[in-house]
């Protein structure tokens, strides 16, 4: 039998972990490697990370069709303004064998200015995230707005836009329609909390209504979702509440109807949104999918006839608006459906494109992410010629009098609009998927 032998030194288990790593690294290496010889393409995702002990760290992760991989961590050290973010993801790009023009279609950030602007310079596609843009609607309406940023922007960054994501949740203020409400909230919740005896006459009741306990939740002052957890506990045991309420005579405070009406409202408000984040934090979820999230969502603030559900759809609309990549998202409903050029817009500010458009948004990627997407149809058709040899006197006659009379090439930009825009064509009418990797890409990024 064969032991492990620890070793004994600091040094010795960080030299380990150093070669553990850069084998792990070398295989993903070869694994990308294989993967861009089939021609696949991918997407990267960032996000900036301050340590418990003050230092700046920079998150890439590396999004393919089935599967993501974390690129590791880059220290950041001074000020980071937009064109130096771009050379430290091209770099840790580099390292792996990517080329951000050529192999990257997109990259996901959050809305800090110093991000909008490195997605401007940057030769890559940039979407803002949209779950964050859920997050920032609710934070808009419910609470109210704080001083400290947590966006990645540097005050002595190139960018001269304010920081979009800032805090709200700092302080338990909320907006003076609702704050009444969730106070009183907060009290009975501590009330029972801090007595194990109040407590064990509400769970009584509650034994009795539900056939087991279920403890009252309180919120975290960081986190909006934890609000619509304690309201929603608060509900369903409204009636063991009130029932307690009369049993016991230092209840803290009266809660109105109104009250109750509005902890209704903020959590038929807050259900629908807090759905619609899980579905775009999941794995599985593309720009397309996102399109039906956010239908949703809107869809069902418009079902709620409240100041508080108009406001936050304002918001709501307002912050997708600055964040979706339009050109992009129409591309992507074309390709799965031709017919969607025919409907209506999603969202009442926005125009549906003309095909032509659209042309121009698939041209540009396809020459970007492909050196000559119209190579592989000449060459194929050179090379099903070869095979039709040897040919009869009679073919390489005709063949002798198609290469005297035929006129002159066009050039390749030429040659690929064409080919690109009868692609298109072909794909509007009969409703096939077009031949090669990107576009199979798109539809799955």
């Amino acid at each position: 039998m064969h032991f492990f032998q620890m070793p004994k030194h600091p040094a010795t288990v960080s030299a380990m972990l150093g070669r553990q790593a850069e084998e792990l690294r070398e295989d993903l290496r070869q694994h990308l490697a294989g993967l861009l010889q089939k021609e696949k393409r991918f997407s990267i995702s960032c996000d900036e990370w301050t340590s418990l002990s003050n230092k700046r760290y920079l998150g890439i992760i590396l999004h393919g069709s089935d599967d993501n991989w974390r690129l590791g961590m880059v220290r950041i050290e001074g000020s980071m303004p937009a064109e130096r973010l771009e050379e430290i993801i091209k770099d840790k790009l580099n390292t792996f064998g990517l080329d951000m023009k050529k192999h990257i279609v997109g990259c996901t950030t959050d809305g800090a200015s110093v991000m909008l602007k490195f997605g401007r310079i940057s030769a890559s596609e940039h979407q803002q995230c949209l779950a964050h843009a859920l997050h920032l609607s609710v934070c808009g309406v419910l609470y109210k707005k704080g001083n400290i940023p947590t966006g990645a922007s540097d005050t002595n960054n190139t960018d001269d836009e304010d920081d979009e994501d800032e805090e709200y949740l700092e302080g338990e203020e909320h907006s003076e329609r609702i704050q009444p409400t969730i106070t009183k909230v907060r009290q009975c919740v501590r009330f029972f909390r801090r007595s194990p005896i109040r407590n064990e006459v509400l769970q009584g009741y509650v034994k009795q209504e539900k056939g087991h306990e279920l403890s009252l939740l309180l919120d975290n002052k960081t986190r909006w979702s934890s609000l619509h957890s304690m309201i929603s506990r608060f509900l369903l045991l409204k009636n063991s509440i009130l029932k307690t309420a009369l049993d016991i005579p230092e209840f803290p405070v009266f809660l109105e109807q109104n009250d109750w009406k509005i902890m209704q409202d903020l959590q038929d408000l807050l259900e629908p949104i807090k759905l619609g984040i899980d579905a775009l934090s999941s794995r599985k979820a593309t720009l397309l999918s996102a399109e039906g999230v956010l239908t949703f969502i809107i869809g069902k603030l418009e079902e709620t006839p409240s100041n508080i559900s108009a406001d936050l759809q304002e918001q709501l609309e307002s912050i997708i608006k600055k964040r979706k990549a339009t050109d992009i998202n129409f591309l992507l409903r074309f390709l799965n459906n031709p017919e969607t050029l025919e409907e209506p817009a999603p969202y009442s500010w926005q125009k549906m494109p003309s095909t032509v458009s659209l042309e121009c948004t698939a041209r540009r990627l396809w020459l970007r992410l492909f050196d000559n997407p119209t190579a592989g149809a000449e060459n194929e058709q050179e090379q099903t010629e070869g095979r039709d040899m040897p040919r009869s006197m009679s073919e390489e006659l005709q063949a002798s009098i198609r290469q005297a009379t035929a006129p002159s090439r066009l050039s390749e930009a030429e040659a690929e609009d064409n080919f690109l825009r009868r692609e298109m064509n072909l794909f509007s009418a009969s409703r096939l998927a077009l031949y090669y990797t990107l576009i199979i890409f798109l539809k799955k990024c």
